[in-house]
């Protein structure tokens, strides 16, 4: 298969896969909300928050590390590679996380304390078990740059979660029943992806080649450590100054900008393999095309979900989520989706690249940004400080990313304003379309709300499409190649 059709399968199966997910989150937060409370529902993120950094901890950064020693190889010496590489790096892992299970173990009381409901901590002790094994297996699909399968595995674990945890939520279980769905929905997800995979193990621990993993893998576990999903750092800081029922809000308006992120996430999910792939293969003029396409349509979605959410977003949380409050975060929320989709692929570019520590360095600044302002703004403004506190780091380390790109390497990055100016067009005009409607009708029901929603959709994309040759032709051969095969 050719670098632009498996690009363009890649992205395509990702994206729909991402989309699926999120549909299911944004589904199952509703019942969450309207069933269990926004209390409930609160005490569940500051629980993923722990499990998350946690994880963070446990996963030593190797996932990055995996995907770019087994993407510098041909398909041809991909079976060769795999094997000496995912014994050690599992036992690496698996010592790691002995250590913090232990530790989990001895402050299980403060554990539970800190979460708010008993057994915290023996749930997490499981969870880190589980997420070791998937995310070991799943960096190896990356790494064979089959990003489209592995991200099918994502629809598996969280339609799973999904599912449990509506059933135990509608059933009376709050917390725990959160909690559960979660356990299980990774144990199908990673049960799943060994199968799949199977992969030949050898039972053998390679020094060289942990020294190897180690050596790329320091700068991503600092990486992952004050980086990755913002939303835990933030409940970190709210749960600190704000009640549960707040972080609730905070956690539904973050959900809901996260939509933005679909398409970003989906093309960024391509960038380390194949980037560090054409490097290896001394295809230069590739690899800069890759980023180019990357820069381009990253914004792709995150453009008009702002412009809707500027509209229709008090509506939304309204009708949807039964929230009188949280659409000014929403908002800017949404701002910082915008940036955090083009800097997602200036991240992932500096890993492509064999650059770790810029990566790691961005994450950095983003995080001492993004903390030292929001305890500032979180006590004087609650959780809009620490949307304001979120989207000011995204704005400063995008910059500071384009600079370090341009300046240190050897890739040609520029921004694709004609292109931004295309969909910021297209999603000005849905607004239009979409405020005209709605002041119109003006019809107070929530299925009134998914019609604006879809209005949006069938606005925009039509426009877009029919603006941009480049993204008209694309998808037609993506979907071509999907449906072949």
């Amino acid at each position: 298969m050719s670098l632009r059709s498996r690009l363009s399968q890649n992205s395509l199966l990702s994206f729909l896969s991402l989309v699926g997910v999120r549909l299911l989150k944004f589904g199952s937060t509703i019942v969450f909300v309207n069933i269990a409370g926004s209390t409930a529902v609160g005490i569940y993120y500051v629980f993923l928050s722990l499990f998350r950094l946690l994880n963070r901890v446990g996963l030593l950064g190797l996932g990055q590390s995996i995907i770019k020693h087994i993407s510098e190889f041909t398909d041809n010496e991909l079976q060769d590679t795999t094997a000496p590489i995912i014994f050690t790096a599992l036992a690496l892992r698996f010592v790691s996380v002995g250590f913090l299970i232990l530790g989990v173990t001895f402050l299980r009381a403060r554990v539970d304390s800190y979460v708010g409901f008993d057994g915290a901590w023996l749930a997490l002790s499981v969870l880190l078990v589980f997420i070791a094994l998937y995310a070991t297996f799943r960096s190896i699909l990356f790494g064979q740059r089959r990003v489209g399968i592995a991200s099918m595995f994502d629809v598996v674990r969280d339609g799973s979660v999904a599912l449990v945890q509506v059933v135990l939520v509608v059933v009376g279980y709050a917390e725990w029943g959160l909690v559960a769905g979660l356990l299980f929905g990774l144990l199908l997800a990673t049960i799943s992806i060994v199968v799949y995979v199977r992969p030949p193990i050898r039972f053998d621990f390679d020094r060289t080649q942990a020294e190897s993993l180690v050596s790329f893998a320091k700068f991503s576990y600092l990486d992952d450590l004050v980086g990755g999903e913002y939303r835990w750092l933030d409940v970190l800081i709210l749960g600190i100054f704000v009640p549960a029922d707040q972080i609730g809000v905070y956690g539904v308006a973050y959900a809901v900008s996260q939509f933005g992120f679909v398409f970003s996430i989906a093309i960024a999910r391509n960038i380390l393999p194949e980037v560090s792939n054409l490097t290896a293969n001394d295809q230069p003029e590739q690899r800069d095309t890759v980023v180019r396409k990357s820069l381009q349509y990253s914004t792709l979605l995150a453009i008009p979900i702002l412009v809707g959410t500027v509209i229709i977003g008090d509506r939304l949380l309204s009708d949807v989520y039964s929230l009188s409050s949280g659409s000014e975060t929403l908002v800017i929320l949404c701002c910082g989706a915008v940036v955090y989709s083009a800097y997602q692929q200036i991240h992932q570019l500096f890993y492509g690249l064999d650059n770790p520590k810029y990566a790691f360095g961005l994450s950095l600044l983003s995080g001492v940004i993004n903390v030292g302002l929001a305890l500032v703004l979180v006590p004087q403004f609650g959780i809009i400080g620490t949307a304001i506190s979120t989207t000011l780091a995204l704005i400063v380390v995008f910059v500071v990313g384009l600079l370090l790109a341009d300046r240190l390497t050897s890739v040609s990055v520029a921004l694709p304003l004609r292109h931004w100016i295309l969909q910021i067009g297209s999603a000005i005009v849905m607004g239009v379309v979409v405020a005209t409607v709605n002041a119109t009708f003006a019809v107070d029901h929530r299925l009134f709300s998914a019609v604006l929603v879809l209005i949006g959709g069938l606005t925009y994309g039509p426009l877009l499409l029919i603006a941009d040759s480049f993204l008209r032709n694309q998808l037609k051969r993506s979907v071509t190649n999907v449906l072949a095969s």
